[in-house]
């Protein structure tokens, strides 16, 4: 890991990125006018876009700490048109770091970043990122920017409230997604393979030939149950033919079952013809009792 260069006797002014960022001709005249900083004090001005940021780097160290004493901390800048930026005016030697923080839900305070993130080095500040101007709402988009001054790598996973948390910042070593190791990358990751494994079932495949057997099967199944069937039919009928003691056939047991259908109708009086239950029981044992045949009479007249 190369060694890093800090600054010294070095202001940093951070203007705010939500709003316009100021021209260098208007970054040149706030630092005469509201600094009230010399020619002959500065040693060099040095504009970064990408941090929205100027570095004013003072010839001696007097010089540096009498300015800083002054004007460290917050300030303004106003634009040709009158609108104001906001300023943060900090010692570039404590040089921070905004990290971005991803996959923390807004619930989770800023408090618990802090107790984790100082581990890496001096927590300044904790803010939440916004959708800019240009989008549809101006609202948070739950994103935190941790405003640190690192004092060891940060790796690119960190878990935070049990969440477990994406961190990107400038100048971030590589490491592992799996584990946050910083001696490999995920495809070589140790932890990969810890991982349970998930066994798919093979498919199975059926072909034209399979479809056409079984349906063979099931015509063969029908034209045998068809076939019981036939025969248990035969069966029966045979049965009473032959005076099946299952068959009901012959008077007692027909007997048996009008004296169970009297008992049913009972309950509701007289039958369909009128008579009661008693002269209804009478009426069909008659019916089923075989006459007498006298010699000489005749049954037809």
């Amino acid at each position: 890991m190369a060694t890093k260069v800090i600054r010294q006797h070095t202001i940093k002014a951070t203007f705010n990125k939500d709003q316009q960022r100021p021209s260098a001709m208007e970054i040149h005249q706030w630092i005469a006018d509201e600094l009230n900083v010399q020619e002959d004090d500065l040693q060099t001005i040095q504009l970064v876009n990408k941090q929205h940021a100027v570095y004013l780097k003072f010839k001696t160290s007097t010089v540096y700490e009498n300015y800083l004493k002054r004007y460290e901390g917050s300030s303004t800048l106003t634009l040709q048109k009158g609108d104001r930026v906001d300023v943060t005016l900090s010692p570039a030697e404590e040089e921070s770091t905004v990290v971005r923080v991803l996959n923390i839900p807004p619930e989770v305070p800023n408090e618990r970043l802090h107790n984790v993130f100082q581990n890496y080095g001096k927590v300044k500040q904790i803010d939440s990122e916004k959708w800019s101007s240009r989008y549809r709402f101006h609202v948070d988009t739950g994103i935190r920017l941790v405003n640190i001054v690192i004092d060891k790598p940060i790796p690119s996973t960190i878990i935070v409230a049990t969440y477990e948390a994406y961190v990107t910042y400038p100048g971030q070593e590589q490491s592992c997604f799996i584990c946050g190791g910083l001696s490999h990358l995920r495809n070589t990751c140790p932890n990969r393979n810890l991982k349970a494994k998930v066994t798919v079932a093979p498919r199975t495949v059926f072909t034209m030939g399979d479809l056409f057997k079984n349906a063979e099967s099931a015509s063969r199944s029908t034209v045998s149950l068809r076939s019981h069937t036939s025969q248990q039919k035969e069966n029966d009928a045979s049965d009473n033919l032959n005076g099946n003691d299952d068959v009901i056939s012959r008077p007692s047991d027909i007997m048996e079952m009008e004296h169970q259908i009297d008992k049913h109708k009972k309950s509701r009086g007289t039958g369909a013809n009128g008579l009661t239950t008693e002269q209804h029981r009478e009426h069909n044992t008659r019916d089923h009792e075989e006459p007498e045949q006298n010699p000489g009479t005749t049954l037809f007249r």
